[in-house]
Order: structure tokens, then sequence, then C-alpha cells
């Protein structure tokens, strides 16, 4: 059963995704059948292309959505939403990296708090020079 969907709303973000998922599968605490996730395309230039290379890299285990059109950010989350099969929704943009486990902390606070209905998480900024 899975536990937890994550739904990312791709635009030209090619280059971006595919760092994107791996640290998601890097940084899982929670096991990865548990783990749900949808990657909706918001009619980009090439989306084939980059589908195909999501496909090979992750097979089955990422839900692929081609949008026949831009619909905007909030659009394109609702499409992924609507596929989701878990009770939990995490949104994430496609240029987020985790540098840590959080999946699981998340999943306790809504197990813990039965009205919960949104949680927000603080990314770590780490400033290089």
């Amino acid at each position: 059963m899975k536990r937890l969907s994550i739904i990312i709303v791709t635009y030209n973000s090619e280059k971006d995704i595919y760092d994107c998922i791996n640290s998601i599968r890097q940084w899982t605490d929670i096991p990865t059948e548990a783990l749900e996730l949808i990657v909706v395309d918001n009619n980009s230039r090439d989306t084939d292309a980059m589908f195909a290379q999501l496909r090979e890299l992750y097979g089955n285990d990422v839900v692929l959505i081609k949008n026949t059109r831009n619909g905007g950010y909030g659009q394109g989350n609702n499409m992924g939403i609507r596929q989701a099969t878990a009770p939990v929704i995490l949104i994430m943009n496609p240029d987020v990296r985790l540098m840590e486990p959080v999946f699981q902390t998340a999943l306790n606070a809504f197990d813990q708090w039965k009205d919960l209905s949104i949680y927000g998480m603080k990314q770590r900024i780490i400033h290089t020079k």
C-alpha cells in the first residue's frame, strides 16, 4: 500500500527532474513500495524524450502524466493529485534536492494528528562560495 504520493510538475525542466528523483530515491526513509512518484509534464517542448529517459531509468516506479496543455502549476498538480493513490500527498518542485530523510517525519505527523490537513517542511539552504 502506498503511504506517500509525491507530485512533481515539470515544464521544460528536463535538466532538473533526474537529480530531483535521484535525491528522493537516495534519501527516502520509507520503503520504496510505500512511495509513489508522479511526474506531470505541463506540455514541455520535448516531453517524449524526457519520458522515454525516465521510463528507461526508473521503469514503472514513476507514474508519468503528459498534460496536453500548460494549464499552470496548480492545474498540473491537480492532475497528479487525481492520479495519486496514497493518503498523504507531497507537492515538490523539480529543482528540489533532498539532503536528508524527511518522509517518515511527515507521515508520523499525519499519524499522530488525525485532523492534520497540511504539513510544511523547511529546506536547508547551503551557500557555496
